[in-house]
């Protein structure tokens, strides 16, 4: 049996379906937008708490692709790519990623189509800003 367990529920995961696919099946309100692990918006961590070792040995690296070396060391991972394996147990928690906020000013704007939006923006304290920080293409989310 493959099952997630997520603010104290267990949820069924089916065979060939993502993590993320099994939780809105069952009514978990997760953000999501691709479910191909580009926009990254479904962002999970895994809080392991059935084996002590559950952290080394339960992440495919398939899950983290695309992430930022910090945050997969951090076991942030895509439900929308991650499929359990038969027998496999994960416990997760949203993603808590409150420190990568930050305050900006729109510069520009202007749409690509009907769907897609461009931003040019400036963070509203430049000490803010560390190189290594922002990729060319990265999606953010309105709130």
């Amino acid at each position: 049996m493959r099952q997630v367990f997520l603010n104290h529920r267990s949820y069924d995961i089916k065979e060939n379906e993502s993590v993320l696919d099994g939780l809105l099946r069952q009514g978990v309100e997760h953000p999501h937008a691709c479910r191909a692990g580009t926009c990254q918006s479904c962002l999970c961590r895994l809080d392991n708490h059935l084996d002590e070792n559950a952290d080394k040995k339960l992440i495919n690296p398939a899950w983290q692709k695309g992430l930022k070396p910090s945050l997969a060391a951090k076991n942030y991972f895509l439900p929308c790519v991650s499929y359990l394996e038969e027998n496999q147990k994960i416990s997760i928690a949203l993603a808590d990623l409150d420190q990568s906020s930050f305050s900006v000013r729109i510069l520009e704007k202007f749409k690509f189509n009907h769907n897609v939006l461009c931003l040019r923006l400036s963070l509203a304290d430049l000490n803010q800003h560390t190189s290594d920080q922002y990729l060319p293409g990265q999606y953010t989310h309105r709130e």
